[in-house]
């Protein structure tokens, strides 16, 4: 509806511009024509080319001079020819018709200028020119199109962007888990053809061989599920579903599930909090997704600190904090971590870390959840803290 009252006003305007045109148009004429008239008679008066006019003005005095102009008008066609009648007419249309484009040209050229703007921003825009805007001074039905084109051509150059970024990210999504997917996929297949061997390797031998096909399927698990849960949070397929949790359980559990992990790397957990038990609204399959990718970031960058500190305190909500004492991160470095597929070192060695998407899983999550996260680096440690609302129902404190 809004288009048409546009539209409607466009119209309206224009038959205005058009009347305006044509009533100044005849004015005009009729200046021309008495001027015209004025000048013939004074010069044929006094050149005394016209007797019958002469006549007239001899015999008329000054004050009934104007009076009389009709009558002397009526005289003055009878002793024209029909051919120069009609050729004055002719004349007359022509010269009208040229006024009138002429007037009208100059009322509506305000319009013009502005409707050529307008679809040289159109034209700009399907030449993808995304950063002219029209100007929308105007308060009439011009700035209201102006306006409506610069709306669509933001709209159009953000679809542009995200279709661009999209593209972008698919680039990226192919190459990493080319090169991810690719390395243990060899080894696995390598190992499981020396496992065949049995001639070459002894019981022995090929199990260990086995032991080594196991660890690299395990790793494949984790990149393709890494994959899945990308793109679904992506896509905006994955939706909350709240329980009441004892989140302190929760971070217990985890805790012990990384424990044969910790031992591996030579690496201490320790919990401190001051709750016993703290209960809740969280989806518990995904907030036990974003703290196992924080463990497990934690044990792959930290083995060189010889300890995990995992903190649960009251801070801008509820802050669940993990700190490693592994490497520094740099600072440009830390700008970067949350983003999907970023790794810290660039060589993407499979001894630490997958397919770097991590961290932006745990963010993406967190998010979800309507909390934030952030990192800290320094000689201190490396830190990632994880703040929630500070709505759970119930729970205690530790004596």
């Amino acid at each position: 509806m809004k288009h048409k009252s546009i539209w409607k006003g466009l119209q309206v305007k224009l038959v205005f511009y058009a009347g305006a045109s044509l009533i100044l148009a005849l004015l005009t004429e009729g200046i021309l024509a008495l001027l015209l008239y004025l000048m013939s008679t004074v010069l044929g008066v006094s050149q005394g080319e016209n007797p019958y006019l002469a006549e007239d003005m001899a015999q008329s005095s000054i004050s009934g001079e104007m009076a009389e102009g009709p009558a002397r008008i009526l005289r003055l066609l009878e002793n024209v020819g029909n051919d120069t009648l009609y050729t004055m007419l002719t004349v007359a249309v022509i010269g009208g018709l040229f006024l009138f484009v002429a007037y009208f040209i100059f009322l509506t050229g305000g319009i013009t200028r502005d409707l050529s703007d307008i679809a040289g921003a159109i034209t700009s825009v399907t030449g993808d020119v995304s950063d002219k805007r029209l100007p929308t001074d105007r308060q009439d039905e011009i700035g209201e199109i102006a306006r409506s084109v610069n709306e669509m051509t933001e709209e159009l150059t953000r679809l542009v962007d995200a279709e661009r970024e999209a593209m972008q990210t698919n680039k990226e999504m192919i190459a990493c888990l080319a090169h991810d997917l690719r390395t243990p996929l060899t080894s696995l297949i390598g190992y499981l053809n020396l496992v065949m061997d049995r001639e070459a390797y002894e019981p022995e031998q090929r199990y260990h061989f086995a032991e080594i096909a196991l660890q690299k399927a395990d790793r494949l698990e984790g990149l393709i599920s890494d994959l899945f849960d990308y793109t679904k949070l992506m896509s905006g397929e994955i939706t909350l579903h709240r329980q009441r949790i004892d989140f302190v359980k929760l971070i217990e559990q985890m805790i012990e599930e990384f424990y044969p992990l910790l031992q591996e790397n030579h690496l201490e957990c320790h919990f401190d909090t001051e709750w016993r038990s703290m209960e809740l609204e969280l989806d518990p399959n995904l907030i036990a997704r974003a703290v196992q990718n924080l463990l497990s970031n934690a044990v792959k960058y930290g083995k060189d600190g010889k300890q995990i500190l995992i903190n649960l305190k009251k801070d801008r909500g509820i802050c669940f904090s993990v700190t490693n004492y592994g490497l520094t991160i740099p600072k440009e470095s830390l700008e970067l971590i949350f983003d999907r597929f970023y790794r810290v070192e660039e060589s993407r060695s499979s001894s630490t870390g997958g397919t770097g998407l991590g961290l932006n899983i745990a963010k993406e999550i967190i998010e979800l959840h309507g909390g934030s996260i952030e990192a800290e680096s320094s000689l201190e440690g490396t830190v990632f803290r994880v703040f929630l609302p500070e709505k759970y129902r119930g729970g205690s404190e530790k004596e």
